[in-house]
Formats: C-alpha cells, structure tokens, sequence
C-alpha cells in the first residue's frame, strides 16, 4: 500500500502543486477539479477507469454518485498522446462540477495493472478568504 498526503491552507487553488500518485498526477486547478494525466507519458492514448462517491456539504445531506445514479457506471477519462491534463468527473456530471465542502473520494485503475488507486479530495472554507485543500492518494 502506498499513501500519499497533500495538504495546504491557501486563498485559491495552485495548478503549480502536483500530486503524484504511482502512475496518475493531480492537482487542484479552480472549480473543475481534480484534474488528472499520467505519471509517465505513453505512445497511444489511455482510458483511465474511475467510480466517484460525493459527500456535498450540510446543505444537501447524503452521498451522490457519478452519472446514471450507479456506483457501477464505469465512467472513464481519456488520456491523450500528449498527455495534457484532463479534467475528471466532469464530462456528463449530473452533480455538477467540484466546489468546495464538498469530499470526493476516486476509485481508478489502470489499464492492465491490478492495483486499485482512491484519491479523495476535500477543499473546505476555512474563512477570511481562505481554503484548507487536503489530497489523500492510496494505492492497494
């Protein structure tokens, strides 16, 4: 198991702090987060699979999942030869994009490796203009 921690106090998101997480790298980059690419650029582009659980805030109690209402939905992001960053989460979204006080927690895998990655996302106001971003990366 791998455990990766990320956490800083900031006015606004750093699209300049990356995250590495084994194969993907993250980081925080305005309300469309997490944006995702690989750890090491390939020569064809890659699906990367991923279910989402989403805990909004106290406002709308309760959990929501990605598209469809199914934990199931094998939703995927595509990676380019380029391997620029792509946002995910986003394309189809029937929740809408990430805001802050808002937790997701990923569950990704990679196209032919049998490891499974949760990367969880928290930005919470923290007041006086500021934002607590907090990033957990596990591999199992």
């Amino acid at each position: 198991m791998v455990n990766k921690k990320f956490t800083a106090s900031k006015t606004g998101p750093d699209p300049a702090t990356i995250v590495s997480c084994v194969k993907f790298e993250f980081r925080y980059n305005s309300s469309e987060i997490p944006p995702i690419r690989l750890a090491a650029a390939r020569t064809a582009s890659t699906r990367i699979y991923y279910n989402r659980i989403r805990k909004r805030d106290s406002s709308a109690n309760g959990l929501t999942t990605e598209t469809r209402g199914s934990f199931n939905s094998n939703q995927y992001v595509k990676i380019p030869i380029a391997n620029t960053w792509q946002n995910i989460g986003v394309s189809g979204d029937t929740t809408g994009n990430f805001n802050n006080n808002t937790f997701d927690e990923y569950y990704i895998t990679y196209p032919g490796d049998t490891n499974m990655y949760r990367v969880t996302f928290l930005a919470r106001n923290a007041g006086n203009s500021n934002v607590n971003y907090t990033m957990v990366c596990e591999k199992f």
